[in-house]
């Protein structure tokens, strides 16, 4: 009959060596204990770095939050817990994963983890989008007439609709990245805040630079400024230090 309390991380970690997918095996202190060679693999390719060089998965964390979190969950018996998440790298590159967690009871609750890489989904969905669309619009060329069809190359030769699509939040950067306790907090603190502001003002918290934040919610590096301008105005401070000063004296 098979024991479970027979398994050791040894002989855990020969096994999942190989596994075709990125997998961790971490204490609930976030420190590493095994990784294997596609997750090292992956994350080389990714951010030309060394992985086995960080010792705890806190460090690519960006909002700490999220991981107790994780914990918590796994500590009220869920089986299993998935979160959507943003991590840095050390070249500073921001990545958003889906990361699936469950504890390996037979090895003192240690956490396994799984994780795959879900902005990259994202930008080939709004690629194929925009192809699909050109091809449809190709079509109309027999049934235009030759002002139409100044207006068709137009439109096909200046990538509008990519440009339109990279303006158009992503279907996977929801505020669920964001952890629900932050933005309590800052709700609690600027009541007078609206929740795409609530959302500026928590990546801006977690000490994301516009050009990351850009990333994540598929605006412009401009609009982010210049809508942060407007949300220290609306709270009636002189400057972004005030602002950051209110915010990490309430905020954990």
């Amino acid at each position: 009959m098979y024991e479970e309390n027979n398994i050791d991380l040894p002989d855990l970690s020969k096994l999942c060596e190989w596994l075709p997918l990125p997998y961790l095996i971490i204490e609930k202190n976030g420190e590493i204990v095994f990784i294997n060679n596609f997750a090292i693999d992956f994350l080389k390719k990714t951010n030309k770095s060394d992985f086995r060089t960080i010792n705890n998965i806190k460090e690519i964390i960006v909002d700490v939050y999220q991981f107790n979190d994780i914990i918590k969950d796994l500590n009220r018996n869920e089986k299993v817990v998935n979160r959507k998440i943003l991590v840095r790298f050390k070249l500073n590159e921001i990545t958003i994963i889906e990361l699936t967690a469950c504890y390996i009871k037979p090895l003192r609750e240690k956490v396994f983890i799984h994780f795959s890489d879900i902005s990259t989904l994202d930008k080939k969905f709004y690629t194929n989008l925009a192809s699909h669309y050109k091809q449809e619009i190709q079509k109309l060329k027999p049934y235009l007439n030759k002002a139409g069809q100044e207006v068709q190359n137009q439109i096909l030769t200046k990538d509008f609709l990519e440009e339109a699509l990279i303006k158009t939040p992503s279907i996977n950067n929801r505020i669920e990245l964001i952890h629900e306790q932050r933005l309590a907090e800052l709700s609690n603190i600027f009541p007078e805040l609206n929740t795409n502001e609530l959302i500026i003002c928590s990546l801006l918290s977690l000490k994301l630079s516009y050009e990351e934040i850009s990333e994540i919610t598929k605006k412009t590096s401009n609009s982010l400024r210049v809508a942060f301008h407007r949300i220290l105005v609306k709270l009636k401070f002189d400057n972004a230090h005030e602002f950051f000063s209110a915010v990490s004296a309430s905020v954990s």
